[in-house]
């Protein structure tokens, strides 16, 4: 048995519920499973409850993809909800 941690990080914006099987996947190959909600809506809300008992679900209300090709990171704060 390793003691290494592998964790898969799984940004979801709009997701298709192919997610749930993903998640389920690399669960099952021991893996720690952080799936990002970047803002998708209520619409997507039963994709990631379908994920729940797999991963742990950050949230956040307001898509922030944009911060990716910005430069004005240093003045902008996120404050993520974390469901587990």
């Amino acid at each position: 048995m390793s003691d290494t941690l592998r964790i898969a990080l799984i940004p979801a914006y709009k997701p298709e519920p192919i997610l749930v099987d993903l998640a389920g996947q690399l669960k099952a190959q021991g893996m720690q499973v952080v799936v990002v909600d970047d803002g998708s809506g209520k619409e997507y809300k039963r994709t990631f409850a379908a994920t729940a008992c797999y991963v742990t679900i950050i949230w956040h209300g307001k898509n922030q993809a944009w911060l990716l090709n910005s430069h004005q990171v240093d003045n902008f704060e996120i404050k993520p909800k974390i469901y587990r």
